[in-house]
């Protein structure tokens, strides 16, 4: 009997929100190795002290939450390395203001899928960071005849997405639940 191909991969997406449509958006799927995922939630406590009083009194004043990630993107093949690059550059071109036609900046939301821990989550990028790993390979654009090749470029085959934080937005209302 043939053995039927197994879906063995989490997914792993980035949705670049369209600012002029919100309903659509343009998809970004990375084959990545995750090298590192973080959850952090923190609330937010103001200090005050009263006159006469010695120790420090606290007014809460809210909640944050934001999630890092670092992950690597590598094409194992010449034809996958331009598709990988479009999108590293598209992903890169997020942190840039978008404008409406009035010439107004905005900023560009997207939704993160990473396996069933997150899905379509809404948020925004705050950061990330491009690395060349010295143990990356490169392409060198010459064909087997030894001549340029012009349907690539010189590029690493690896690249680091590091130190990327993702703020998310809240669809429902952040609260303390009962414990069932």
């Amino acid at each position: 009997t043939a053995e039927r191909p197994v879906n063995d991969l989490c997914k792993f997406r980035i949705a670049a929100i369209d600012n002029d449509n919100p309903g659509s958006a343009l998809y970004m799927h990375f084959r990545a190795f995750l090298d590192s995922f973080t959850d952090s939630y923190a609330s937010q406590w103001n200090g005050f002290k009263y006159s006469g009083r010695g120790e420090e009194l606290y007014h809460y004043t809210g909640f944050d939450r934001s999630i890092n990630l670092s992950f690597d993107v590598y094409a194992q093949s010449k034809a996958e390395l331009i598709p990988m690059y479009r999108k590293l550059n598209y992903l890169a071109s997020t942190m840039a203001p978008d404008y409406n036609t009035a010439g107004f900046m905005r900023g560009n939301l997207v939704r993160l899928t990473l396996g069933g821990y997150l899905y379509e989550q809404p948020g925004f990028i705050k950061s990330f960071t491009y690395e060349v790993p010295q143990e990356s390979t490169w392409e060198i654009a010459i064909d087997e005849k030894g001549k340029s090749d012009p349907s690539v470029k010189e590029l690493p085959f690896m690249i680091k997405v590091t130190g990327m934080t993702f703020i998310p937005i809240q669809d429902f209302l952040p609260r303390k639940i009962k414990p069932e």
